[in-house]
């Protein structure tokens, strides 16, 4: 009798709750759906990427159920796991989210497991909720205090206080088999695992979190973009919001007081229809993708005994860590180059020094290998007056398929992006640990040297960083012609790295490939000393351009190199001085200086680290410019290797802890000096500061014959630069045949304030044409050349000014 009222309850509580659920959702659907006009109107790419995320925060939901019950011996594997989450969950659209409560309880009721240790686990997942909400919330806290509550006077130390104090009880939490287990009552309520299953379940309910309140930033960007500099702000506001409609017990889900909440906050960012209209479209996404996740689970749970699904699973088990490893390379590829396009599409870049440079790959196609005009003057000369990067040669072909600046910007992206996948292969056969392998290509993907210079228009030097690491990994294993021929690319993106090439060389020698290693350093330093001291200065006419940045240690290269070697105080100075030596802290410190462990491998960076640190030209010493990369994959490298030596120095260090300080590190340093969304100092110019004639201009600049010749200001080069002829204002205004200037330029040179005087004179000069004029954006033409009229397009300005 008694086993058939479980029975009976268990079916009450089941399949008939469920479909009561599945009615209300479909209310919400019919009640809250978006208009035909607004459904045309959605960015379909923002929707998708919303159901994406918050179909990631239901995987990541039951990955933390599945870790809590594990604790308790309830073993079951991860499909039974979503299976009867999604199920349970489905029942909190039926008002009173007891209901989901109820329905995990009846779907673990077969467990050997009392009502009360049940009870306790549900109590722990709430926990867990509350901490890692309050977390994430903390993102937003300057906005919910400046733009939600501006009556009240809020302090900046009150707020840092919060913070502080919310970190704090984090810790008590963590630490709470340790702080609370001895207090009768608290010891009772708080988890009672070890430190580090705690922080592995709250790193899971964070990582939920996190794609929840992504998931509702893009399902409101859909509707009406939002800053992407705001991102992690209003990612903290959504997971905010949701606490909010969490605790409320009396609405589903809190439907409605999510809602209100996501309204009003979002109302100071954007009107109040869309920001309404983004709040109920949220709520629809994230049932879209509840319902998606379960459907999924549904149809995986009746086909999970194909052998196909078996090979799926096993395969998703076994490399779990090299797909983490693969969607970080697309996420960075893809970021990259879209962040790059936009700096193009927006005239952040410039032709220096991306037009330069586009211009030699695309004078090379044509015929003109490695030529350019003079970026000082007005006449035509080889590339290699200033750099001997001729990896711009090798990259020509690539012109085929796009001639445009951009294929160099996604083709600097990709293969930065490249290297993070081999650092995590060094790493996997250093280390033997895939989780910490990872680790390390995440640092190297979010490494602020690495990411300025990714964005610091193209510089074929930054392409040695993923050369030099595949160069490394096929030396690893010991593939010795394809190791060498990635050297030789690393040589061919600039003069000085032949130097590096050759250290490369002579560990060949001691590895005992003796021929090759001999050949390839002789070669080598050879090549260095010839592009340095001979082919550059012939070109230049002159000495090296650069020379001048080390004019403390003498006037030519030989007394330089001389005077630096024989006055090793003064070297030691100058690389000594405070911004030199935060500029090492900032190579070193997102991999918590574990360098130090292997420092023989720094050797190789030392002609790099040279040239940077005693030179007079700030730029080569400052990390938000190009010149720290190709740094970077030395530090990464002995990072690893001296990861190896002291675990291996000190095996009681345990690895996942080791994991978290470099986490912490590298994170920290991606916040403080980074150029990340989120940043302290995010690079978001091309995101907050676009032309809104943009495209108009850049279609205008297009139509002027590539016969012309053309003087511009520097913010429009890159976008002029297919041609044999193009100056920098104010060189070459009067030689050329049209004149363009983008009035907008803070760093113009010789000024701002200059550049608008030259448009100026021109304008009363009875030599030259006004032909265009709108806001900043002004072109000139010598009197009498005819200029091709703007085709028609999509893109108008307003009517030609004669």
């Amino acid at each position: 009798m008694k086993s058939n009222f479980l029975s009976f309850s268990k079916f009450i509580i089941g399949w008939p709750l469920s479909l009561l659920a599945l009615f209300f959702v479909g209310k919400i659907l019919l009640e809250k759906a978006p208009t035909i006009s607004q459904i045309i109107h959605l960015n379909y790419t923002f929707l998708f990427l919303g159901i994406l995320s918050y179909f990631l925060y239901f995987i990541f939901r039951v990955a933390f159920w599945k870790k809590l019950t594990d604790q308790k011996d309830i073993k079951t594997i991860f499909l039974t796991s979503a299976y009867r989450f999604s199920i349970s969950e489905i029942k909190r659209y039926v008002p009173g989210n007891i209901w989901s409560f109820v329905g995990r309880a009846q779907s673990y009721s077969s467990h050997n497991i009392s009502k009360k240790s049940f009870a306790h686990l549900l109590f722990l997942e709430i926990l867990f909720l509350l901490v890692a909400t309050i977390l994430i919330s903390l993102f937003s806290l300057n906005f919910i205090v400046y733009a939600l509550l501006p009556h009240f006077s809020f302090d900046a130390i009150l707020v840092n206080l919060i913070v502080f104090i919310s970190l704090i009880s984090t810790l008590f939490f963590l630490l709470s088999p340790h702080t609370f287990l001895k207090i009768p009552i608290l010891g009772k309520l708080f988890p009672d695992f070890d430190i580090k299953v705690n922080i592995k379940l709250l790193s899971t309910m964070l990582g939920a979190f996190l794609f929840f309140g992504l998931g509702s930033y893009f399902s409101i960007s859909s509707i009406t973009p939002l800053f992407i500099p705001h991102i992690l702000s209003l990612t903290g506001f959504f997971v905010a919001a949701f606490i909010a409609g969490y605790l409320s017990f009396i609405t589903p889900m809190g439907l409605g007081v999510r809602e209100g909440i996501v309204t009003y906050g979002m109302s100071k960012y954007i009107p109040l229809v869309d920001a309404a209209s983004g709040a109920i479209l949220s709520r629809l996404t994230l049932i879209i993708a509840e319902l998606s996740f379960l459907g999924f689970i549904l149809i995986w749970k009746r086909f999970q005994n194909l052998s196909s699904i078996k090979k799926i699973e096993a395969f998703f088990h076994s490399y779990f860590f090299e797909i983490l490893v693969v969607i970080s390379f697309a996420l960075y590829s893809i970021y990259f180059s879209l962040t790059s396009f936009l700096r193009y599409e927006n005239f952040f870049t410039g032709r220096f020094d991306l037009g330069n440079m586009d211009q030699t790959v695309w004078n090379t196609l044509h015929g003109r290998i490695f030529q350019l005009t003079n970026p000082d003057g007005t006449n035509i000369i080889s590339r290699l007056a200033f750099h001997a990067d001729f990896i711009l040669i090798i990259l020509s072909p690539f012109y085929i398929i796009w001639q445009d600046p951009r294929m160099l910007l996604f083709i600097q992206s990709v293969l930065l992006g490249v290297g993070g996948i081999f650092i995590y292969l060094i790493a996997k056969k250093v280390l033997n640990n895939k989780a910490l392998s990872f680790i390390f290509a995440f640092i190297y993907f979010i490494h602020p040297a690495i990411n300025h210079a990714n964005l610091f228009d193209f510089h074929g030097v930054v392409l040695a960083v993923p050369f030099f690491i595949i160069a490394w990994y096929y030396l690893q294993k010991k593939n010795y012609l394809i190791s060498t021929v990635f050297l030789l690319l690393a040589g061919t993106t600039k003069e000085e790295v032949w130097v590096i090439v050759g250290l490369f060389g002579i560990l060949l020698f001691l590895k005992q490939k003796r021929i090759l290693g001999t050949i390839l350093a002789i070669i080598s330093f050879c090549l260095f000393y010839f592009l340095f001291f001979k082919a550059i200065p012939l070109a230049h006419g002159g000495n090296h351009f650069a020379l001048s940045y080390y004019s403390d240690f003498g006037s030519s290269a030989g007394t330089v190199i001389k005077n630096m070697l024989l006055s090793p105080i003064k070297v030691i100075s100058v690389a000594t001085e405070p911004d030199r030596l935060w500029y090492i802290f900032q190579l070193f410190f997102p991999f918590g200086f574990l360098s130090i462990f292997a420092p023989l491998f720094l050797i190789f960076s030392g002609p790099d680290l040279a040239v940077s640190l005693l030179s007079q030209n700030n730029q080569l010493h400052n990390i938000v410019f190009h010149y720290a990369a190709i740094v970077i994959p030395f530090v990464t490298l002995s990072s690893i290797y001296g990861t190896k030596f002291l675990l291996k120095k000190y095996p009681q260090i345990p690895t996942f802890y080791l994991g978290l300080f470099l986490l912490a590190t590298s994170i920290t340093a991606a916040y403080w000096y980074g150029p990340l969304p989120g940043a302290r100092n995010m690079n978001d110019a091309m995101y907050i500061q676009q032309l809104p004639y943009k495209d108009a201009v850049d279609e205008f600049l297009q139509t002027i014959p590539r016969q012309y010749s053309v003087a511009a200001t520097n913010n429009v080069g890159s976008h002029l630069s297919h041609r044999q002829n193009i100056y920098t204002i104010p060189i070459g205004m009067e030689k050329a045949d049209v004149i363009v200037f983008l009035l907008n330029d803070q760093f113009a040179q010789p000024s701002l304030e200059a550049q608008r005087e030259f448009a100026m004179t021109l304008s009363k000069d009875p030599n030259y044409v006004k032909v265009y004029e709108y806001q900043d954006f002004v072109l000139f033409t010598k009197k009498g050349l005819p200029l091709a009229p703007l085709r028609r397009s999509r893109h108008f300005l307003p009517p030609l000014f004669h």
